[in-house]
């Protein structure tokens, strides 16, 4: 929901890779996105970024929100499989 209520194209676009990737159980995935907040905190970094036309900090913070998306996945997927 947060995803797609964003109308950000680009994480669109990457949560139907996810959905592609995962087929059906992309559901499970959807933990990851629990706690918004961080994930909020590091679109406005991104956000301020861009908008302060820093693409080197931009840049920067893209990588960390995907690595740090990618984590919040694998945890959400592997604590999903637990149960």
């Amino acid at each position: 929901m947060l995803i797609h209520s964003s109308r950000n194209r680009a994480l669109g676009l990457l949560y139907r890779w996810v959905e592609h990737a995962f087929g059906d159980r992309e559901h499970e995935l959807t933990g990851a996105y629990d706690d918004a907040e961080p994930v909020l905190a590091d679109l406005r970094a991104i956000t301020e970024a861009v908008l302060a036309r820093d693409p080197v900090a931009a840049g920067a913070f893209v990588e960390a929100y995907l690595r740090a998306s990618a984590l919040r996945m694998i945890v959400a997927y592997t604590e999903g499989s637990a149960s």
